[in-house]
């Protein structure tokens, strides 16, 4: 059960990365449904020539989606421009775990330590944490190391259940808060 393959991320390698990651999530879909009903209230409030009638949630919305996607497209273009990113990698796995070799960094990594793994049809996920992830591109394998690879890190890697989701919503709830407290400040004046 041991194995090597040499990696060189492409910049798609990333982007499927990401896309994969976040369509898997809940959150997108319920974003895009509520920018595309902030939008609806913010024009029918424009129509009616009254814009005390917005919502206030739905101002937040209509400003929060714009701002996300900004800061993830940013993050994307930094991640492209890291050198550990760019370099060609050697990962090697055995029954212990994945060594990670490359011309600035050496890993040892238990199989433990990885918080889980998604799969698609182009590549393997293992996540080292809830953003970031090594990418085991597909191409980078003969299809009996493919399929031995998966098998071994689906027996190896077990999922680990956070509360992030929860503190992810806290800290939603309370933007919202404020965001609104401060739009209905300015409604009184």
């Amino acid at each position: 059960m041991q194995g090597s393959i040499s990696v060189t991320l492409t910049k798609e390698d990333l982007v499927q990365l990401q896309l994969s990651y976040l369509f898997k999530k809940p959150y997108p879909y319920l974003l895009g449904f509520l920018y595309l009903i902030s939008i609806l209230d913010i024009v029918l409030a424009i129509a009616e020539k009254d814009l005390s009638s917005l919502n206030p949630f739905m101002v937040f919305i209509f400003i929060f989606v714009p701002l996300l996607a900004f800061f993830l497209i940013k993050a994307h273009k930094n991640n492209l421009k890291n050198r550990l990113v760019n370099e060609e990698r050697q990962y090697t796995w055995s029954d212990e775990g994945v060594v990670l070799e490359s011309d600035s960094l050496t890993v040892r990594m238990q199989w433990t330590d990885f918080t889980g793994l998604f799969a698609t049809k182009s590549a393997i996920y293992l996540m080292v944490n809830g953003v970031t992830a090594h990418i085991f591109p597909r191409r980078c394998f003969t299809d009996e190391q493919w399929s031995e690879f998966g098998q071994t890190v689906r027996s190896r890697i077990k999922q680990k259940k956070k509360l992030r989701g929860v503190r992810n919503l806290l800290i939603y709830v309370f933007i919202f808060i404020v965001t609104v407290g401060i739009i209905q400040y300015f409604n009184v004046s």
